[in-house]
């Protein structure tokens, strides 16, 4: 067999064969022009050419998983937590990805891989989508189709985001959703696999799922409540899905994920609290009330108390599940706990602790309303003056962020939650 020299068209024989390990498949690499691979190429050719020195570190770690000395999981992790790359950079791989699945499929999935792994940690909505989609495309081709599905779910969860949170028309999210479930049906149909793209692929719900929580939570310092966001949300359509389809409820998984989330960050109580702040809030989602009062009630166990923003956050939500559960009383207890001078003081100081604020008001009012008690008439003009202090973190600008995504998807469902007792909607 021969291969074509990409620059001359001649014939040149094939020189090396080096195997690729992620699930025992084996990689070619054709001598062309002296590389081994068209990753290897490329990477050489940066030099000098103005490309970044971090995505020259993404092509070598690349061509370490191409031959087989680094496993892609790791690997990928790497991509998402240790590069700094710009949504430009991460443009750029998805372009040579594309001219080196010109030669070899699998090296453009190891290439998609990673650039899809970084856009999780720098892009928008929309950047993250379009990746998940070519990711989902090549890995299907190149025969990993477990991966292929999980890029899938990827997109589709984006989908939902976008018609919920952020006024995507619903026909377009729709038909978006069908053709990725008719691709996903499309890529399967030459294997065993039965599997929706939601579905559980390894048996074991929650593993799988703290799992999701934790690559779609942002790491380092300063990282709050706005870094869960995205991750509470997504998790929570895996719970609608197991729910809806699977006739299934969540309590019992909730329990085991309630220890494998403290186990996920261990040494930080701080970063564990906020995995378990994301099963609590996605618990909540779904109204498995009872199920998300006992995780978020288990935040303020650890070095983060209640006076802490992500404490507060879990008391007031705790007191929301109470209330749902209608027990009025507990849902009091819990509410009389929070420091409200604090919260008061450090609003205006804090974003997070003002929308903090709005859900305390926002559980107040209910509680008063069930109970019977004398209504805060003041609570509609406090949430619309608090409203207005977070609306600055709110971007319109386009830029393909994911600080600005988890900006604007906090306000968007802190707007969703509060929504109902401003005044223009009949609440107060």
């Amino acid at each position: 067999m021969t291969v074509f020299d990409l620059r001359s068209s001649q014939p040149c024989p094939r020189r090396k064969r080096t195997p690729f390990s992620e699930e025992g498949r084996a990689l070619e690499f054709y001598e062309i022009d002296g590389y081994a691979s068209a990753i290897e190429r490329f990477k050489d050719e940066s030099i000098g050419d103005g490309t970044s020195e971090e995505i020259r570190s993404v092509l070598t770690l690349a061509l370490r998983v191409a031959k087989g000395e680094e496993g892609l999981a790791a690997a990928r992790e790497q991509a998402r937590r240790g590069f700094d790359l710009s949504s430009k950079d991460i443009d750029r791989l998805a372009d040579i990805a594309r001219q080196a699945g010109e030669e070899n499929h699998l090296e453009r999935h190891v290439l998609l891989e990673l650039a899809q792994a970084a856009g999780v940690a720098a892009l928008g909505l929309d950047g993250r989508n379009r990746m998940a989609v070519r990711l989902a495309a090549v890995a299907a081709l190149a025969g990993h189709i477990e991966r292929a599905r999980v890029a899938f779910a990827d997109a589709v969860e984006g989908l939902e985001i976008a018609t919920r949170f952020f006024g995507a028309d619903d026909d377009w999210a729709a038909r978006a959703e069908t053709r990725l479930e008719l691709e996903w049906e499309t890529a399967k149909s030459s294997t065993t696999s039965t599997l929706e793209i939601f579905d559980v692929g390894s048996g074991d719900p929650a593993a799988e799922w703290v799992d999701l929580i934790v690559w779609n939570s942002d790491h380092g310092s300063g990282n709050g409540l706005l870094a869960q966001v995205d991750a509470t949300q997504r998790l929570a359509f895996r719970f609608e899905h197991w729910i809806i389809f699977g006739d299934r409820r969540l309590a019992a998984v909730a329990e085991d994920m309630r220890a494998r989330c403290i186990a996920a960050a261990p040494g930080d109580p701080y970063l564990a609290a906020r995995y378990l702040v994301t099963l609590g809030d996605a618990l909540v989602e779904v109204a498995e009330w009872a199920a998300a009062a006992q995780v978020l009630h288990d935040v303020r166990q650890g070095d983060v108390g209640q006076n802490h923003p992500i404490g507060v956050h879990s008391l007031i939500q705790e007191a929301y599940c109470y209330l749902r559960l209608g027990d009025l009383d507990g849902c009091r207890v819990i509410l009389d706990s929070v420091d409200l001078r604090q919260l008061e003081s450090l609003a205006g100081l804090v974003i997070t602790v003002a929308a903090e604020l709005v859900r305390y008001h926002f559980v107040d009012h209910l509680y008063r309303h069930l109970k019977g008690d004398p209504i805060d008439h003041e609570a509609g003009p406090k949430i619309e003056r608090l409203m207005r202090d977070v609306a600055p973190i709110v971007s319109t600008s386009g830029e393909d962020s994911r600080t600005i995504y988890l900006r604007n998807l906090f306000f968007a469902v802190l707007w969703r939650d509060a929504e109902s007792l401003l005044p223009a909607g009949g609440g107060i």
